[in-house]
């Protein structure tokens, strides 16, 4: 399973949102889970690298909540094409996902917050636990071997630390209708429902310079909305700098279809 996106590609490119109480708001009348029922659903998301190409179909419940996602993937230009089927159930702080490959367990805390995953099969986030501030925002993600903490500035991440490396995030303030989905990495489930992990954040960033070892990176974002301010495509461009100073830059094209 291809995980990432964004705040984190850069912590996890080489070595490998709930509650978000305090994001902005469409209204300071209604409540978060009333805001989250109004907004559109992220129904699609395609990213493309070069020759690589990863999709995602996201499906919900009467309830809105996400039931099942087929994950696909064509290397090479199409070459060898792969899909994967995750059925997800929900229970009283539970939510289990099951595919062919592996049976993940998500428990949740008093807030509706993932405090833990467990999986049969051995992954990077197989076996993770998370931690939040009073704000209900993301604080620690820990996997048992990589931990990244979270510093918070007017409700914004500026900068995320792991184990041997760091990422400084500028925005430019700009926003965006619903939510932007690229803050998760974790697990696919927060790519709907980021509101279970304290991600669920409407800023847009703009560049994100990262740091680690002998490596320095800056990622560059733009974007194109649709006609209600929702994200339709996110723009990525890589640029990659070592000690001598030699440098290569790359593009990741990110897709949304809402509904």
């Amino acid at each position: 399973m291809k995980t990432f996106r964004l705040i984190g590609i850069a912590l996890f490119a080489i070595v490998m949102c709930v509650n978000f109480a305090s994001c902005s708001k469409d209204t300071d009348i209604l409540t978060d889970n009333e805001i989250i029922a109004k907004s559109k659903k992220l129904i699609g998301m395609k990213e493309t690298e070069g020759d690589n190409t990863y999709i995602w179909e996201f499906s919900y419940d009467s309830e809105g909540k996400l039931s099942s996602i087929i994950y696909s993937f064509d290397l090479y230009g199409g070459s060898n094409r792969q899909q994967q089927v995750t059925h997800y159930t929900w229970r009283s702080f539970t939510i289990i996902a099951e595919s062919d490959y592996q049976t993940r367990t998500y428990t949740l805390d008093e807030n509706n917050l993932v405090k833990t995953i467990r999986s049969d099969k051995e992954t990077d986030w197989s076996n993770a636990q998370f931690s939040y501030n009073s704000s209900n925002q993301l604080l620690v993600a820990d996997n048992g071997t990589y931990s990244n903490k979270y510093t918070w500035e007017n409700d914004e991440i500026s900068k995320i630390n792991s184990n041997d490396s760091y990422s400084n995030i500028i925005y430019s303030g700009k926003t965006c209708k619903g939510y932007f989905p690229l803050y998760n990495y974790y697990d696919d489930i927060f790519y709907a429902h980021p509101e279970l992990i304290g991600l669920r954040n409407l800023q847009l960033p703009e560049r994100e310079f990262y740091k680690y070892k002998d490596s320095q990176i800056e990622f560059e974002y733009s974007y194109i909305f649709d006609e209600d301010g929702y994200v339709e495509s996110c723009t990525m461009v890589r640029t990659e700098k070592n000690l001598s100073n030699n440098s290569n830059t790359s593009t990741t094209i990110f897709t949304f279809k809402w509904e």
